[in-house]
């Protein structure tokens, strides 16, 4: 007996009622409330970063108005013939178009010329276009009549990533549904689901690094998941096995470096850069990872209330320099990194202009202690040395002096 094809986790797990779907209580409150009321518009559009559970949401609607027996005035039953058809994409009256593959007005044109036959199997006809903003400008010009008075049984529902390239003609005739990025807590309870399903031994902090690298996308986050599983093999997946297999800082780590950084101690610094290369971290990666981390803790120091879950780390970050750590001086910190990232962005070899832009920290520190120091016995003694220290960090920075 041959064995099923093995399916990826993110098409195992992906939703296929709207109770599954992760996130998105906004939109998912509109589409229930729409359909209880059978007052669901006739042309819907789904805009939000990839991953996020626009075409997931697309089909699930699509069900949801065609099901036989629905569980709720809501939800599709999944078992039904309409419900099935649609998951196997062999629906007679449920069309999915990829407008990336089918951008021309030919292609629109086709489609359009089935809208006036009523429905085989069920109550709708629905047209789902996938990234909507590829059709071409003649493509969209063919659609506007139909999408603005289309046949009662027909609903059209489009899904992009960028709505700010799809017509305004064509919006002003839509339902727009943002979805937002799914917050971290909603992907660490998510993946969390996944992994005591599929008997997956992980920690916490995993988990919490998993759902922090994936920039608010449920796919990438079970991609990743899926990644990491693999890697560890029967072992348990910690938050160092993720760091190896995806090549990610966690904020643990990020914020040792800022530490070491905000503390002047070049040679920890460089220490600890050098033990992320080895682990196959990207300079882009370090950069950016510290930057993340000196924001997070500008923000707790700004608010700390809200950044309460944070403070220990924080504690430990600014231990022993209370007072050198001001506000000013970090965004003054945060300046210097935006430098740095910038050269490491455009540089022909990232690794180094990382490296010697991290040394520019030593001249901030001393600059902070310049400002900070009492035993400068003259105001101009102390503008001096501050002077110095700027154009020490700053070589290119021309300084006018005013009277």
């Amino acid at each position: 007996m041959s064995q099923a094809p093995y399916q990826p986790l993110a098409r195992r797990w992906r939703p296929n009622t709207f109770a599954s779907v992760v996130g998105q209580h906004v939109p998912l409150s509109i589409l229930k409330n729409a359909l209880e009321a059978q007052k669901v518009p006739h042309a819907l559009l789904f805009h939000g970063l990839h991953g996020t559970g626009k075409t997931t949401l697309a089909r699930i609607t699509s069900k949801a108005l065609n099901c036989l027996s629905p569980t709720s005035p809501h939800e599709p039953c999944n078992n039904c013939e309409s419900c099935s058809l649609i998951d196997g994409d062999a629906h007679p009256d449920v069309r999915e178009v990829d407008a990336a593959s089918r951008t021309g007005v030919d292609d629109t044109r086709e489609m359009l010329e089935s809208l006036p036959y009523q429905p085989v199997l069920s109550a709708y006809k629905v047209y789902i276009i996938d990234e909507v903003h590829m059709l071409s400008k003649s493509a969209f010009n063919a659609l506007l009549k139909s999408l603005e008075e289309p046949p009662s049984h027909v609903k059209f529902i489009f899904a992009t990533t960028e709505l700010y390239k799809v017509p305004a003609t064509t919006l002003s005739r839509c339902l727009i549904l943002d979805l937002a990025p799914i917050t971290r807590q909603k992907l660490e309870e998510h993946l969390g689901s996944i992994a005591k399903t599929e008997k997956v031994d992980i920690d916490q902090d995993a988990l919490s690094l998993l759902s922090e690298h994936t920039n608010g996308s449920a796919r990438d986050a079970v991609m990743a998941f899926e990644k990491v599983m693999h890697f560890s093999g029967k072992k348990k997946i910690t938050a160092e096995i993720v760091q190896n297999a995806m090549g990610v800082i966690s904020l643990k780590s990020a914020y040792v470096l800022l530490e070491f950084v905000l503390s002047g101690s070049s040679d920890d610094t460089r220490s600890h850069v050098a033990s992320f290369y080895k682990k196959g971290i990207t300079p882009q990666t370090i950069i950016s990872s510290l930057m993340n981390a000196l924001y997070l803790l500008i923000c707790a120091l700004k608010s700390p209330d809200e950044y309460a879950h944070m403070q220990t780390m924080v504690d430990e970050c600014v231990k022993g320099k209370k007072d050198k750590v001001t506000l000013p001086f970090l965004l003054f910190v945060w300046q210097i990194m935006l430098r740095i990232k910038e050269e490491v962005d455009f540089s022909a070899n990232a690794q180094n202009a990382l490296d010697i832009g991290l040394l520019r920290f030593d001249d901030a520190i001393l600059l902070q202690e310049a400002v900070a120091a009492p035993a400068l016995p003259s105001t101009e003694e102390k503008a001096t040395a501050v002077l110095k220290a700027i154009k020490k960090a700053f070589p290119d920075t021309e300084i006018i002096m005013k009277k």
